[in-house]
């Protein structure tokens, strides 16, 4: 059963790195959080950004290919959503991350300038 539970496991972690892969680009980070208020024509997600309607498709197969986003077609229209919306709580996790990486910098820097300074 040890073994069984292996492969699961890998498969797990591959499936998993899959979607951070597939999130791992500022655009697409930045499509997800557009998305967060709901279904999003992909020509308004295109118009928030300073590169072309193909660009921004293409970020999109890719976050669809990984199961993040999903996408349905109103006549001529693709409109995008997320499949999964509590993903964004693991956003929240990694801002948090962030902050206190960023605060403890700080706090070094303080300490390196008392040090210059004294």
């Amino acid at each position: 059963m040890g073994n069984k539970g292996g492969v699961v496991q890998k498969s797990l972690l591959r499936e998993r790195a899959r979607v951070f892969k597939a999130l791992a680009h500022p655009v697409r980070l930045r499509l997800v959080e557009e998305l967060r208020g709901g279904p999003v024509c992909v020509c308004e997600l295109a118009a928030l950004f300073p590169i072309g309607l193909p660009a921004i498709s293409k970020h999109l197969g890719l976050l669809r290919e990984a199961g993040v986003v999903a996408v349905r077609k109103e006549g001529t229209r693709s409109i995008h959503s997320l499949v999964m919306p509590c993903m964004l709580e693991s956003f929240a996790c990694i801002d948090r991350l962030i902050l206190e990486r960023l605060d403890e910098q700080e706090s070094l820097r303080g300490q390196m300038r008392e040090r210059v300074t004294a």
